[in-house]
């Protein structure tokens, strides 16, 4: 490869709502997916992999969130995709996004910690995909990294930690001041 070429994995599509799949091909078991995209945000990722998964368990930690991507949960919530969600947030989502914790709150659990953090576990009983990604969960607004694993044992390393970083973390609760 030309060092001044496009690598295949850097993605710079101007359509609204590219196709991931362009992007990612088939999902796998057993499998690693890695691009560099400025248009694809994170809720759009993880519609599409519950899109392949069907109904699914979630976990998704984020240093911060939008309105964009805590609707897009709502509707995955509404249209049944979510089992359970599980948002590990970082505390200053607290003070600066509290209307949107009250309305995630509403369709999942809300923890809260210090984390930096980018991930989304999904399970079922055919699944275990990991989204690592330096993207916070709202609108894409410049190049992210994302990799997509459905390797077990990368699972199962990410499910511990998210598992402890949870149990430690502070639940969400609206009435608190």
């Amino acid at each position: 490869m030309k060092l001044n070429s496009k690598p295949s994995n850097l993605q710079t599509m101007p359509e609204a709502n590219p196709d991931i799949e362009k992007i990612t091909g088939a999902i796998l078991p057993g499998r690693s997916y890695h691009f560099m995209t400025n248009t694809i945000s994170v809720h759009e990722v993880l519609e599409h992999l519950l899109s392949i998964t069907g109904p699914a368990f979630v976990y998704l930690s984020s240093f911060s969130i939008s309105e964009a991507g805590i609707r897009c949960l709502a509707g995955l919530k509404e249209d049944g995709l979510l089992l359970k969600l599980r948002c590990l947030f970082d505390h200053t989502v607290r003070k600066n996004k509290l209307p949107m914790l009250l309305f995630a709150g509403e369709f999942g659990q809300i923890r809260l910690t210090g984390i930096h953090a980018k991930q989304i576990l999904i399970y079922n009983e055919r699944w275990y995909i990991v989204v690592t990604t330096s993207s916070n969960f709202n609108k894409i607004e410049r190049y992210e990294t994302f990799v997509i694993t459905t390797d077990l044992k990368s699972f199962v390393l990410y499910r511990d930690a998210i598992e402890f970083i949870w149990n430690e973390a502070i639940p969400f609760e609206p009435d608190d001041d």
